[in-house]
């Protein structure tokens, strides 16, 4: 289980230009939660091709969690998708 003082809905999700997924920014505000749930999806993930790519991704409840990069440091957003 992840540990947050915050649920993940309380995230800012937003939906991408393309609509296939939605996103959150880091934010300072929840610098602990964020960082937390970049470093669950990287130590707990699968690999999975999106779009041709492969991304370390976890199941969360219904939805697919990935990030861009590899490095908690360069990590400034999180992108999730239905399953």
């Amino acid at each position: 289980m992840i540990e947050t003082k915050i649920s993940l809905e309380e995230f800012q999700w937003k939906i991408s230009q393309d609509q296939s997924h939605q996103y959150c920014v880091y934010e300072p505000n929840y610098q602990t939660e964020f960082e937390n749930l970049v470093t669950h999806i990287k130590k707990n993930g699968y690999i999975v091709p999106i779009q041709g790519k492969p991304y370390v991704c976890i199941d969360i409840d219904e939805y697919l969690y990935w990030t861009l990069w590899d490095s908690i440091n360069k990590t400034n957003r999180i992108n999730r998708m239905l399953i």
